[in-house]
């Protein structure tokens, strides 16, 4: 190329030297002088470096070798190798590495002390429109204790470059980068002490083309170990402790199989099938998680394939704060405080938030569009499992832990992967609760249940919030069991409970219903005519009331009334708007009613048995005439609830079977007004007007309209009533 090689430009030095010659002895000598010889320096290259470089390359010079040459009148004496030497541009010093910023024939000239410089040419072809980032693909460990240095090992940075060249032609690429630099508070990154339980962001500063670029992540240091599931010490949690009473008059037409009071007190009654026992025995084989005692909970946060950067340290606190913070530092509540409360203490959970689990770079998943179907969430839960037993086997974590009620299965799996965003058109970017329908052994239990949620869910509904728990705890009641509460339909404004309810759209406390459904509650249950003194739900032990069709035969042994929740009947309890009924979800622009009152459902969660065709596949669902028939132990495997709060067509869960298509028109739970002529929808959400005061009094006949049969949905006669007769 034109201009490439440059003859190196010298300027000759001359310095005269005398040569002295010999004198004679006497008192004179005679006058004599040397030879004067011209002696020049000068520098020259003795092997280029690289010449040919693109615009913003960076400097190479690590062939360049420089000799310096001696001559004496213009005969070459010496020649040796000069190290020392600088290379400058426009005066100023170039150091190996430094970018090339110039384009077209830039001159570089090579100076040394006593020598004469020269020079050689780079031919640098132009860049336009440069524009450049910064993507971590891949990083490091992002949780510490207290006292540990930072470790970079594992980080993976890649800068992408989009230009222009000098024909016009666009020229993209990607590499991966190592001389960035990495500082955390200002200070460089390198064996820096992370001393304080907090977030540290680490920030990777590059040399760009045309400007500095950079990009950052966070570690977070936590206190947390593995050697067992973690208690949490909460002391800002409170009980609710409602002092208001309710007191019911109870009229039964048929009370001939009655107690001497006309009821049966919690005291008096046992659950004869809970959800405990439902998670051992139904079709799906999905184990629900314990819902009474110290249930561990274990938390792998995972870095979602094409958006590592998202995984930091930041949403590892906002993890750890959804599930375990404290009541007070949340604006409504952590996991583990909501259900403390919820269930009166009887179910504390305690767990593991563990460091970032990465399955593309363990092999597990190429992409995150895999995760396309519930077996291949199943898959990723269980591939989770392993590695978190790799990961902290040697720091004491034991699987056998988190198997409390010793079935073989984990209590509670989550997976929270870090993403930007909600998409319910996909699996993969959504919050679901779902199961593998597997059981392990004692000694390693495996992954049944398990619940699947992005990091955007942790900020609400409309991702404002620094840290909301409220999906966590709404899926989190459907590995305890519980259903969801709202209509798949929503064009249609089908509600039956309008929105208000924990498992309908995140409001609220858990209901009376789901209560007794976990074992955090006993029901007193009407037998007879009577009057019961009502506490409020929001006291010790949640009480409630339950009342059924005439002439309902309960078996009483020793006293002790067995009450199979998984059948229809009503439900009343003293509603009050305190404790986590007081806190709206701004979110969805749904509040608990604000007044105190009798709060009345109707409850049909009568449990079908399934018949198998000849290859093993569902073909019919019946319900029996006895409630407890599908409780035999000759059903297992073969039981599955059949109602659901949905709108019956496609999207309705009862259309899994063929069967009666009735079964579409029955809500497991509705609301029941006490206005007669009202009905919940998700365009009328309950409120004041839906609870009973002193005075209100319920019969069948006259609430027909919000009884979806026109009566009870087992086509029994219900001639029961109450009376609200004071609330104080």
């Amino acid at each position: 190329m034109k201009g490439r090689y440059l003859l190196p430009v010298v300027l000759t030095l001359l310095f005269p030297v005398s040569s002295c010659q010999g004198t004679t002895s006497g008192s004179e000598a005679p006058s004599s002088s040397k030879p004067i010889v011209f002696v020049e320096k000068k520098l020259s290259v003795k092997a280029f470096p690289k010449l040919d470089y693109a615009q913003y390359d960076r400097l190479d010079l690590s062939g360049l070798q420089i000799q310096g040459e001696t001559y004496h009148d213009g005969v070459l004496m010496d020649v040796k190798a000069v190290d020392s030497y600088e290379v400058t541009l426009d005066g100023k010093i170039v150091q190996d590495g430094e970018r090339i910023r110039e384009s077209g024939d830039v001159v570089l000239e090579v100076s040394a002390p006593d020598y004469l410089s020269t020079s050689f040419t780079l031919s640098v072809s132009s860049r336009s429109d440069v524009r450049q980032s910064l993507e971590v693909t891949s990083l490091p460990r992002l949780s510490y204790r207290k006292g540990e240095s930072f470790d970079p090992s594992g980080l993976v940075v890649m800068l992408e470059t989009i230009y222009y060249d000098e024909n016009g032609k666009r020229v993209s690429s990607s590499q991966a980068i190592r001389d960035y630099t990495l500082s955390i508070d200002g200070e460089e990154a390198d064996s820096f002490v992370l001393d304080e339980e907090r977030s540290y962001p680490v920030l990777i500063s590059y040399d760009g083309y045309v400007k500095t670029l950079s990009a950052s992540f966070s570690v977070y240091v936590m206190e947390v170990d593995a050697d067992s599931p973690q208690a949490v010490v909460d002391e800002t949690i409170v009980l609710p402790d409602d002092k208001t009473k309710m007191k019911v008059q109870f009229d039964v037409k048929d009370d001939g199989d009655s107690s001497d009071k006309g009821y049966y007190s919690p005291d008096e009654v046992e659950i004869a099938f809970d959800m405990e026992d439902y998670g051992k025995a139904n079709y799906f084989d999905e184990v629900k998680m314990p819902s009474v005692g110290n249930t561990p909970v274990l938390v792998v946060p995972v870095v979602y394939p094409g958006f590592e950067t998202e995984a930091d340290g930041e949403k590892l606190y906002r993890i750890r704060k959804a599930f375990f913070g404290d009541s007070a530092d949340m604006e409504f509540e952590s996991l583990h405080s909501y259900y403390y409360k919820a269930s009166g203490g009887k179910l504390d959970i305690t767990g593991l938030v563990t460091d970032y689990y990465d399955p593309k770079k363990e092999g597990d998943i190429n992409s995150a569009a895999e995760l396309n179907s519930a077996e291949a969430l199943g898959s990723l839960a269980e591939n989770a499992l392993s590695w978190v037993e790799k990961t902290y086997s040697g720091q004491g974590f034991d699987i056998k832990d988190y198997d409390s009620d010793k079935d073989g299965v984990v209590d509670a799996l989550w997976l929270i992967y870090a993403y930007p965003g909600k998409d319910s058109s996909h699996l993969y970017s959504w919050a679901l609760t779902t199961s593998t329908g597997k059981r392990g052994t004692l000694e390693e239990p495996a992954v049944n249940t398990f619940g699947f949620a992005g990091t955007a869910f942790l900020q609400g509904e409309k991702g404002d919030k620094e840290c909301d728990a409220h999906v966590l705890i709404h899926e989190t009641g459907h590995m305890l069991g519980l259903n969801d509460y709202y209509s798949f339909n929503t064009a249609s404004g089908y509600a039956p409970l309008g929105g208000a309810d924990m498992m309908d759209h995140n409001v609220g406390d858990q209901n009376p219903y789901s209560k007794m459904l976990l074992g955090w509650t006993k029901p007193y249950v009407v037998t007879g005519d009577c009057t019961i003194d009502l506490a409020s739900s929001q006291s010790t032990g949640f009480p409630l009331i339950v009342f059924a069709e005439d002439g309902k035969d309960y078996p009483v042994v020793d006293g002790k009334l067995s009450f199979n929740p998984f059948d229809e009947y009503l439900v009343l309890d003293l509603y009050s708007p305190v404790g986590m009924n007081a806190v709206p979800y701004l979110d969805y622009d749904i509040a608990m009613p604000e007044e105190k009152g009798g709060r009345l459902y109707h409850v049909d969660n009568r449990l079908g048995i399934l018949a198998f065709d000849e290859r093993g596949n569902p073909e019919t669902l019946t319900l029996p005439e006895d409630p407890l028939e599908p409780l035999k132990e000759s059903h297992s495997g073969a039981i599955y609830r059949a109602f659901y709060n949905t709108e019956k067509g496609d999207n309705s869960e009862q259309s899994y079977f063929v069967g009666d298509p009735s079964y579409n028109l029955f809500d497991e739970i509705r609301w029941l007004s006490a206005d007669p002529s009202d009905y919940a929808s998700s365009t009328n959400v309950p409120d004041g007007d839906y609870l009973f005061q002193e005075g209100d009094a319920f019969s069948l006949d006259r609430y027909l309209s919000q009884f979806n049969m026109r009566g009870m949905d087992n086509g029994k006669a219900m001639t029961t009533t109450f009376v609200i007769q004071s609330i104080d």
